[in-house]
């Protein structure tokens, strides 16, 4: 008997893939495929746009820092900070007793309002500057 032809084996796989949806490359919103025609990278036309400008920003400031006319360096700022400290001095006095002593406290109060230092801090000035009597 003649020897039997020997018979290449041919293993063959076949591996098809499909898309079937992608998220949108600006703002991850899901954008659907039709299985037609190439597929849709942002899910409208403003998501589009956007990333458009972002791509073109990027270019112009490469082209800029290459030519020279766009500086990489941080901006530096230069704050003055003023600190302002008001130091009152409350001296503890018992209330008067007695009209002529409210008469005189009152006035004393006038006094520092119209004169003192709580004139230029309040900006109260009393239509009454004269000692008021009763």
């Amino acid at each position: 008997m003649p020897p039997e032809p020997e018979i290449d084996l041919l293993d063959a796989s076949r591996i098809t893939q499909r898309l079937l949806r992608r998220t949108c490359a600006w703002c991850g919103t899901e954008v659907p495929y039709s299985g037609r025609g190439r597929p849709r990278r942002y899910c409208g036309k403003s998501c589009h746009d956007r990333s458009w400008e972002v791509r073109s920003a990027e270019a112009r400031l490469r082209r800029d820092i290459a030519a020279g006319t766009a500086s990489t360096e941080p901006v530096r700022e230069v704050i003055r900070e003023t600190v302002t400290e008001r130091r009152t001095r409350l001296i503890a006095a018992a209330p008067p007793s007695t009209a002529p002593g409210w008469i005189a406290h009152l006035e004393e109060l006038v006094r520092q309002l119209t004169v003192g230092e709580l004139a230029a801090s309040t900006g109260i000035t009393p239509s009454c500057r004269a000692p008021c009597t009763p």
